[in-house]
């Protein structure tokens, strides 16, 4: 909950973060924060719903984990869209799954002891 209302407290504290500014051969700079703030947020639900879920198979627990964030994401989006006035945009949203899919997907790249550690198993 911590780091979920950091995002949200720095997307209302400093809106300029999230300004169409390309970096690297005309890609914004918000895309790439979004990634990497969801991919945070990914590896944390990831590990929450693995330890909270204990019943359900890896595979379940990363279908849910990726929902929920998906879901957290367009919360994000609709309190920046409310906060800065700026419109929902598709490709931030996606930013943000980009970055959930990557948490989700690292769990199948990791070692299996690492992962069991991660998910409380």
């Amino acid at each position: 909950m911590l780091y979920y209302g950091a995002l949200i407290g720095a997307q209302v504290a400093a809106p300029g973060l999230f300004l169409w500014t390309p970096v690297n051969g005309g890609i914004s700079s918000f895309h790439w924060i979004y990634v990497l703030a969801f991919f945070g947020l990914g590896v944390l639900l990831l590990g929450i719903v693995g330890r909270t879920f204990a019943g359900l198979g890896p595979i379940s627990w990363r279908v849910l984990a990726l929902c929920l964030g998906a879901g957290l994401a367009l919360v994000h989006l609709s309190v920046g869209r409310v906060t800065t006035g700026s419109p929902l945009s598709i490709d931030m949203f996606m930013s943000a799954l980009l970055g959930l899919a990557l948490a989700v997907l690292s769990a199948r790249l990791l070692p299996a002891s690492m992962v069991q550690r991660w998910q409380g198993r």
